[in-house]
């Protein structure tokens, strides 16, 4: 079988999807659609590789990708470059689109998988002279307040009936409730860790000084409201006489009012910027617990980043975290929006050490569970992608 695999955005789980079907001998194309300007995406990095429009190989040479995949022959890195997703080039770029269709369709796959949720997608379906496609959703409803999630290409797959593949059981059920849909056409399938973080040098960055005998725990991301960050610095101001070597890092892009109470706090190491990879990678070697107090989610990247190496999460109990973090296991659950009940969480493990290392274990033995192995996950994909092929019903599979 010989597959194509375009994504917009969502690298750090398509990346290892085509490793682990190329384990499984499969052939496998991948496009990965960005700027004429761009230089790395999450996960990955493409600085020497040429910068003009249409399909260009992507320079493994230069790429923290070449160890990844250099034993694999049956694999093919691409980038699709557009100008910028400005409004005033979106007629260039459909046109671009047509002929970069064509020439994909060309190459005679037996099934084309599309990953993302941009309006761009729509004319994807129109161009590829192809029947056998499906298509990937992260995002099937707006979980925050800014969020843009792009209903146009739900409203497309939807209405022609289209096969869809998402990521948690609250994306299907959602999909299900809001939208009329062929059910047997609906797959749920979960995404691994992200592992191509673990590629990246982090020995020229120097954010955080640690100091021996400390607790650093990590809040990072993009700063949105639903991420709690109030919640968080609530909580620490209970238990701060507690906890004096505590140290908090804050680290991402976003303007958060609560950043300027705690800005002259030496128990707070803010770092307010764009994260680069190497720089999401030394936060979580140098932390010891990474927090998501979120008040909404349907699946978090931060998990799949964080257990890359090994750090153990504190979450608020939402549906999509419960998937992957078993409380006492391989982190710790509290109650969403409870100043209270993420105190004592953080203070259990300010205190009690042998609970941290039994949680970093559990960690350990994560991607090793049926449901997040990657390996099982390509597959269950693989499945899916042959159903489609040879026109058979499916079985749905979470």
């Amino acid at each position: 079988m010989k597959i194509a695999l375009i994504a917009y955005n969502y690298s750090e789980s398509t990346l290892p999807l085509v490793k682990y079907l190329a384990e499984r001998n499969i052939d496998v194309d991948y496009y990965y659609i960005t700027s004429i300007k761009d230089k790395e995406s999450y996960a990955f990095d493409f600085k020497k590789t040429i910068s003009k429009l249409g399909i260009t190989p992507i320079n493994m040479e230069y790429s923290n990708l070449k160890l990844y995949y250099e034993k694999y022959t049956g694999i093919s890195l691409n980038l699709i470059r557009l100008f910028s997703r400005n409004k005033k080039y979106k007629f260039i770029n459909r046109i671009l689109l047509k002929f970069i269709s064509k020439k994909i369709s060309n190459n005679n796959y037996d099934i084309i998988n599309l990953v993302g949720q941009d309006d761009l997608f729509v004319y994807f379906h129109k161009y590829l002279k192809n029947e056998k496609i499906v298509h990937s959703l992260h995002e099937v409803a707006n979980h925050y307040v800014q969020q843009k999630t792009s209903f146009k290409i739900i409203d497309y797959l939807t209405d022609k009936g289209k096969h869809i593949i998402v990521h948690s059981n609250r994306s299907y059920n959602q999909l299900c409730e809001n939208y009329k849909l062929n059910k047997e056409k609906v797959y749920v399938v979960n995404f691994g860790l992200f592992e191509t973080y673990n590629l990246f040098n982090i020995n020229d960055i120097s954010l955080v000084k640690r100091e021996k005998g400390e607790l650093y725990i990590l809040f990072y991301g993009l700063l949105r409201k639903y991420k709690g960050l109030n919640t968080l610095i609530n909580a620490i101001s209970l238990i701060d006489h507690l906890t004096p070597d505590l140290r908090i890092i804050i680290a991402g892009q976003g303007d958060c009012d609560e950043l300027l109470d705690i800005n002259y706090n030496n128990k707070y190491i803010i770092i307010n910027k764009k994260l680069t990879n190497e720089e999401v990678a030394y936060l979580n070697v140098n932390s010891d617990v990474v927090l998501c107090p979120y008040t909404s989610a349907s699946q978090s990247g931060i998990v799949m980043t964080s257990f890359v190496f090994n750090r153990p999460i504190v979450a608020s109990s939402l549906e999509s975290f419960r998937d992957v973090i078993i409380d006492g296991e391989n982190g710790l659950l509290v109650e969403p929006g409870s100043t209270q009940s993420l105190a004592e969480a953080i203070l259990k493990l300010y205190n009690d050490k042998p609970t941290l290392k039994k949680l970093q274990k559990g960690v350990d033995n994560f991607s090793s569970s049926t449901d997040y192995n990657w390996d099982n996950i390509a597959l269950k994909t693989y499945n899916i992608y042959s159903n489609i092929v040879n026109g058979n019903n499916n079985q749905r599979m979470s």
